[in-house]
């Protein structure tokens, strides 16, 4: 009985958030054309274990892996990572989330089947790259005495990027921007405290750890800090005009290395984790929500107070998806037809071997013939 209760309560739970909305200035600018892309420095790619940190190692092997990135001239626009995401149905849903395709793209990347580079393009062409940037690094570090950054970019009316001169362009972008927030301020003139692009300095978070002995913080810090160049090269980051945020600009990476979508493939819950011999994979789950993922109220264009999550990238919305799914009791499961094989959700009371109508259907004509369904 408390089981059941425990089910009926999860599910409803889900169910109350409504398609896990997020208002439009939460919502992060994703492009919807992507390609691979390879090193081509001009310095040879080595790695003097004597005197680089661990973050020097990483850097090294996102270099030697290449990676995914926007393609030139590829629109964006601003887009709810949830909005793939169905909370509960009684019915079986071939496509419930974007989780379910990443769960796909990890299992075919682990395997190393052919074609699972295409498999991973399809998932960035259709959900976005996951965010790893903001995953790998603090916020900017501004120089003293400086508190507003120059964007060297723009976003046109057609939703492409465009680089500006932040010591011209962008500063007077983003003093228009500021003058229309505040319009009792006569003079703004940002020229004494604006820090521009390449003076900003980051902070690696989870660096590869070096080999050898470990070391004194104050010895590694500087080793650890990214400069603007290389955060240009790895993410293709830029400084965009953003009238949603309060700074008046917002960060934006173009690119992120193979290396650590490896990484993050190979850590994604199969559906054989979600299970109670493994703990559902809790843990892990657990770990990817804490600190940046809450509940977020805010007023829609009704002025209606409205529930929605803050999820600051793509990565944290996959796993707040994984964990509705658990805690909902919602089973994942992989489709029968051999031709198929991609996830997809089942409700509780389902035996449904398949993934949709088109598979069973499919499955049952083979299985007539004598073939594998």
């Amino acid at each position: 009985m408390t089981q059941a209760w425990h089910r009926g309560a999860a599910a409803g739970f889900a169910q109350s958030l409504d398609g896990l909305s997020q208002p439009l200035e939460m919502r992060p600018r994703r492009a919807f054309a992507h390609q691979f892309w390879s090193y081509e420095g001009e310095l040879p790619l080595e790695y003097d274990r004597s005197h680089q940190g661990g973050k020097a190692l990483s850097d090294l092997l996102c270099r030697a892996d290449g990676g995914i990135e926007v393609s030139p001239g590829a629109a964006w626009r601003r887009t709810d990572p949830f909005e793939s995401y169905k909370p509960v149905s009684s019915s079986r849903e071939p496509e419930a989330g974007a989780h379910l395709d990443f769960m796909y793209a990890s299992v075919i990347w682990r395997s190393r089947q052919r074609g699972r580079r295409q498999v991973l393009l399809n998932f960035v062409n259709n959900h976005g790259l996951l965010g790893l940037f903001y995953k790998r690094y603090s916020g900017p570090i501004l120089p003293d005495h400086k508190y507003r950054v120059a964007p060297d970019a723009v976003f046109t009316g057609e939703g492409k990027l465009r680089e500006v001169n932040p010591r011209i362009e962008g500063k007077q972008y983003l003093e228009r921007l500021l003058r229309q927030r505040h319009p009792d301020i006569e003079n703004m003139d940002l020229s004494e405290r604006l820090a521009f692009p390449h003076e900003l300095k980051f902070l690696a978070k989870n660096p590869v750890g070096p080999f050898g002995p470990p070391q004194a913080v104050s010895e590694t810090f500087e080793r650890e800090v990214a400069d603007w160049e290389e955060v240009k090269e790895l993410y293709g980051c830029y400084v965009v005009l953003d009238r949603y945020s309060d700074s008046g600009v917002t960060l934006l990476s173009t690119r992120e290395p193979l290396f650590w979508w490896q990484m993050e493939l190979e850590s994604f819950p199969p559906k054989e984790r979600l299970t109670a011999e493994y703990g559902f994979s809790i843990g892990n789950i657990s770990a990817h929500l804490s600190g940046s993922v809450s509940p977020r109220a805010y007023l829609n264009e009704h002025g209606q107070a409205e529930r929605g999550w803050r999820c600051p990238y793509l990565l944290k919305a996959l796993y707040l998806m994984l964990y509705l799914d658990v805690t909902g009791g919602r089973e994942i499961r992989r489709c029968r037809r051999s031709a198929c094989q991609s996830y997809y959700r089942a409700g509780p009371q389902s035996n449904s071997k398949y993934c949709s109508e088109t598979c069973a259907n499919a499955a049952s004509t083979r299985m007539g013939r004598g073939q594998v369904p």
